[in-house]
């Protein structure tokens, strides 16, 4: 916990069995058939097809998330994948950002969490890697570009993250396709009120 709450992220081994990994791809392959992509993103898939909205709801992640948000009652308020296609050129980092979700509870924890489920092996950088700036969470400006971290994980493997670390893109320059699904959890009860699934 300490080393999450003083980097901003942490990448867990292993949280999603290889049989569902396998799925994940196929279904979320059939909805960038179906619907299309912008930027490589597609957004909303707990709201389109039930087994996304099973798969944030999985019980090693539930597991994880009661460790880093101290078993409050959470919710899952939105979801996206992330499919990385191979592209030319030097490898480049992209787009810095931070996400919505800056806030903390009456207790001063965090009451946001992200999970990106990695569906596809980036044990080497240059796969479309999500990189992140390690306690950036803690900063008023930007930090220093060259500061940024590539996350090594496979197939099952889990990234959680504050959403306010800064974080960013970048490109594939390997053969296969990059594929990632990403779900946004949060302790504020208003999106429980507003009918978002509930986690714990």
């Amino acid at each position: 916990m300490k080393d999450f709450n003083d980097q901003g992220y942490i990448v867990r081994r292993n949280v999603i069995p290889k049989d569902l990994v396998e799925e994940a791809k196929k279904k979320a392959a059939e909805l960038y058939k179906n619907f299309g992509m912008k930027g490589g993103l597609l957004d909303k898939l707990v709201h389109r097809d039930p087994f996304f909205l099973q798969l944030s709801l999985h019980e090693n992640i539930k597991k994880d998330l009661r460790t880093f948000m101290n078993g409050e009652r959470m919710f899952v308020y939105h979801s996206h994948g992330i499919l990385r296609l191979p592209v030319g050129g030097r490898d480049t980092v992209i787009s810095p950002h931070r996400d919505n979700g800056t806030r903390t509870n009456k207790n001063g924890l965090f009451n946001y969490i992200k999970a990106g489920i990695h569906l596809t092996d980036c044990g080497i950088d240059s796969c479309g890697n999500t990189y992140v700036y390690p306690g950036s969470h803690t900063l008023k400006e930007p930090p220093f570009f060259g500061s940024a971290v590539p996350i090594l994980a496979a197939p099952g493997d889990v990234l959680y993250y504050l959403p306010h670390l800064y974080h960013s893109a970048s490109h594939n320059r390997q053969k296969g396709v990059r594929m990632a699904v990403f779900f946004s959890y949060t302790t504020n009860q208003a999106y429980g009120a507003a009918g978002c699934p509930e986690v714990l």
